[in-house]
């Protein structure tokens, strides 16, 4: 299976940039491809139309655009044409504007599904330049067999 996609790609395939992210380069490639898993980098523009009185003392992009972005990107890297269903949905914490997020899509070929996560890299201590990874949301899509 080929995986190779780049992010200048997906731009190139969601023109409504009110509607998606940006998928930009930063120190790594956009798209880190290894065996059957995608790293997508995604840029959260404030600027998006989903943010529009979502909520309107906080701006949060909503759990239902998560799961549309994850779905179409994985059709999109792993050939499927046919969504069955969602057997794992949990959201951990808020994506909020401006964020930078790692979209990570993990293929099970032989189940059909695909793992998504949602997460951002915060520093927590500057003196040790110790990291850890927050946990925006996750889930498993199950798709009919690929193209």
């Amino acid at each position: 299976m080929n995986l190779a996609i780049t992010a200048e790609e997906l731009n190139q395939q969601y023109p409504e940039k009110d509607k998606w992210p940006t998928f930009s380069a930063c120190k790594t490639p956009s798209i880190l491809p290894t065996d059957n898993s995608y790293d997508v980098i995604c840029d959260i523009p404030a600027s998006l139309s989903c943010f529009k009185g979502h909520f309107p003392d906080q701006a949060v992009l909503p759990g239902v655009v998560q799961i549309n972005w994850a779905n179409d990107l994985a059709k999109r890297i792993f050939k499927y044409e046919e969504f069955r269903g969602v057997n794992y949905l949990k959201f951990n914490t808020m994506i909020l504007p401006e964020t930078k997020v790692i979209l990570s899509l993990t293929l099970n070929p032989e189940k059909h599904t695909v793992k998504f996560r949602y997460t951002s890299i915060a520093e927590d201590d500057s003196m040790t330049k110790e990291k850890n990874e927050v946990l925006f949301s996750s889930g498993i899509f199950v798709f009919s067999e690929a193209k």
